[in-house]
């Protein structure tokens, strides 16, 4: 039973997943929290937090460079307190080559502003779950980081 939505359907795995984001987000606020959750906007809807600045990132095949662009530029100057950041590398280098004949996409360098602010220390990361990929090489096909901006 979701506390907004009521009775929904959902696998245990993912309840458990999000709970905690939810959970910390809504605690560790000083007032209305503000989520960027990208490239997908699930923690906004599941956790009843509006997306930071209507924000709704979509894929990397069909996300603009001006949009990916403003969103970076936001990023710099006014982040929002928390972002759910899921990091897909694989699957990033997989777009750049069936999408773009290889070449980054706009969101390679979305990545390396978020791990550029977290590796320096002005972003922390609170949680962090792992994806398996299934590769043979074992490789997660992707990380889950919630970020605390400020």
């Amino acid at each position: 039973r979701h506390p907004v939505y009521g009775p929904m359907w959902m696998e245990a795995g993912q309840l458990s997943f999000i709970q905690p984001i939810c959970d910390s987000v809504h605690s560790d606020s000083s007032n209305t929290p503000e989520l960027l959750s990208i490239p997908f906007p699930y923690a906004n809807y599941f956790c009843n937090i509006p997306p930071w600045h209507d924000s709704v990132q979509t894929f990397f095949d069909t996300s603009s460079k001006g949009t990916i662009d403003r969103l970076m530029d936001d990023l710099k100057k006014q982040p929002p307190e928390w972002i759910l950041y899921q990091r897909q590398l694989y699957a990033l280098r997989q777009h750049e080559i069936a999408f773009h004949q290889g070449l980054p996409l706009p969101h390679r360098a979305l990545d390396e502003l978020i791990m550029a602010k977290i590796d320096s220390g002005e972003w922390k990361v609170v949680l962090r779950e792992d994806t398996p990929g299934g590769r043979p090489d074992g490789p997660t096909e992707s990380d889950w980081l919630l970020i605390r901006t400020r």
